[in-house]
């Protein structure tokens, strides 16, 4: 089996996995992580995860017209809930990652960096990617024009609107 043949599997079994846990509970989509492995084990990075908190809240109080943003930016994240509070830090031992984040000051919006590395791994790392769903950005030129008349919409939050299934959530 060459390169290719192993990437066409391996996005095969991707678009499988997402397929078979993909629910809808009537008002969200919720999907399961995407383990490259199952058993695959993640350290805690509590303390990672923290301290660039911590330095986000630094770097905000020089800043108090962006901090404002960012608290406004997190406050609509719990409400709509597309993140959730954190109260119990026990969990699967291995199956534990805090997500860290850091804002982008273009237009001041928060991330969640999953590529953020702690002991030497990332969770990142520890899922399967799948295979590229864009188009063809040439391609989508070109059909734009092919007509006088053009629609669009905003996706500007279209990934918050699927949420994490529940058993997964202690991985972020």
């Amino acid at each position: 089996m060459d390169d290719s043949d192993k990437a066409d599997v391996d996005s095969t079994r991707a678009v499988q996995n997402f397929e078979s846990t993909l629910q809808f509970d009537g008002i969200r989509y919720t999907v399961k992580l995407p383990w490259l492995k199952d058993d695959a084990q993640l350290p805690n990075n509590y303390h990672h995860a923290l301290r660039r908190l911590q330095q986000i809240e630094r770097s905000l109080k020089n800043d108090p017209r962006r901090a404002v943003h960012y608290e406004r930016g997190m406050q609509e994240y719990l409400e709509e809930d597309f993140v959730e509070e954190v109260t119990d830090k026990t969990g699967s031992p291995g199956r534990i990652w805090y997500l860290p984040q850091h804002a982008i000051t273009t237009k001041c919006r928060i991330v969640f960096d999953g590529s953020a590395q702690y002991g030497g791994a990332a969770l990142n790392q520890h899922l399967d990617v799948g295979p590229a769903l864009q188009n063809d950005l040439v391609k989508v030129l070109l059909r734009f024009q092919r007509f006088r008349i053009g629609l669009q919409a905003d996706i500007s939050k279209m990934f918050l609107q699927i949420g994490l299934n529940e058993q997964y959530r202690d991985v972020c």
